[in-house]
């Protein structure tokens, strides 16, 4: 049976709504960190989503007009056909989770609880503790396409493990990097016929973190830290103030770095060090990996919020001339992906792609191994036989 993708997961529809949700946030106006005219945060919108579209167009344009042009199709059965390649990566993923385990003698949630002084990303083997993060993302995520078609428990159970196993390793990143691209499966598969359940499971998260987070964190406190233009709803938990700052302050860093920074452009792609493993960047490059990261830069709006989305090492590198063609073959990319039949492969790629698509908001895991490298473990777990 032939599947063709729903148009409401286009890599194009995706990047354009997520920024244009960023750019209204913005212009709401509710914090002091958002104080930048209109115009100023539209050049640089702008910039992001109009080379993003005309990469995507050249594509269009350029395709033979003598062929059809489709979306992403693949048959139902070349997913079941690779459920033992599945589970036998499952295996793996165990086997490497355990030695990592037993080799740093700890775990790091339970460790915490227990008031150990640890920091979650001093876990773990070197490059090793990647690969096995991007094993249970896309382990988790096929297991996610085969609960889609099935509904039979067993994958929904590997799921929940897979979280857990995140949980317990308390990286929240990979967490919410395994859960958009499962709601990506869910807008490719079924559109938006279900964006119903999406927004009320959006709403009980927003609601139950803010509750927790009040309880563990004096309300009074989050609060100042959002330096508000309005007085909060006592009414309403925390979490809802916390998700639109998380939203915004990226772009605000972002134009703090463009408007008010004297940048002294490097002029070559520093920012593409992250693809290669930490072994090498450290013992072949010589790079320096201070422990616990080094988050603070001179263009934040507060120390409270540390990133400037994925744009800001490509900025420092080649000016906004970078990242307009970084948007620019990005959209080609995603053009020719969408435009192509390239089965069950092309179709994971999609959901992958838009993971890392929706994410610019906050960084670029284009570069992110963690996550990237789903791809090429793609080509292994899924084969075209139909």
């Amino acid at each position: 049976m032939l599947f063709r993708c729903k148009s409401a997961g286009n890599p194009l529809y995706v990047h354009c709504f997520v920024w244009l949700m960023v750019f209204v946030l913005y212009n709401l106006d509710i914090t002091g960190y958002t104080y930048y005219k209109l115009d100023r945060v539209l050049m640089i919108v702008a910039g992001i989503i109009i080379p993003f579209f005309s990469g995507y167009g050249v594509v269009m344009f350029l395709l033979d007009e003598t062929k059809p042009v489709h979306n992403i199709c693949f048959d139902i059965r070349d997913v079941f056909s690779s459920v033992v390649r599945i589970d036998a990566v499952f295996k793996v993923f165990l086997i490497l989770l355990v030695f990592e385990f037993v080799f740093e003698g700890y775990i790091p949630l339970i460790s915490m609880l227990r008031g150990a002084d640890i920091q979650h990303f001093d876990f773990g083997i070197s490059s090793l503790h990647g690969f096995v993060m991007a094993l249970g993302a896309i382990l988790g995520t096929s297991y996610y396409l085969l609960y889609s078609f099935t509904k039979e428990k067993k994958n929904l159970i590997k799921i929940l493990f897979i979280f857990s196993v995140f949980a317990l390793l308390v990286t929240r990143k990979m967490i919410v990097v395994l859960a958009v691209q499962m709601l990506m499966i869910e807008l490719l598969l079924f559109g938006m016929r279900n964006i119903y359940k999406y927004l009320i499971w959006i709403l009980l998260i927003i609601i139950v973190f803010g509750m927790i987070g009040d309880v563990r964190l004096d309300r009074d406190t989050i609060l100042s830290f959002a330096s508000l233009n309005y007085k909060y709803p006592d009414y309403l938990p925390s979490g809802f103030i916390w998700i639109y700052l998380y939203m915004v302050t990226p772009l605000a860093n972002l134009l703090n770095l463009v408007y008010e920074t004297n940048v002294h452009y490097a002029w070559v792609p520093n920012f593409l060090m992250q693809l290669f493993p930490t072994v090498i960047r450290v013992h072949l490059l010589g790079e320096n990996l201070e422990k616990g990261g080094n988050f603070s830069q001179e263009w934040l709006v507060s120390d409270a919020f540390n990133v400037s989305t994925g744009f800001s090492g490509i900025y420092t590198d080649f000016a906004i001339y970078g990242v307009i063609l970084f948007c620019f073959v990005l959209g080609v990319f995603s053009g020719r992906l969408w435009k192509t039949k390239y089965g069950v492969q092309g179709f994971m790629s999609c959901v992958v792609l838009n993971y890392c698509i929706s994410s610019m908001v906050f960084s670029n895991d284009f570069v992110n191994l963690n996550v990237i490298f789903q791809l090429v473990l793609i080509r292994f777990l899924f084969v075209k036989k139909y």
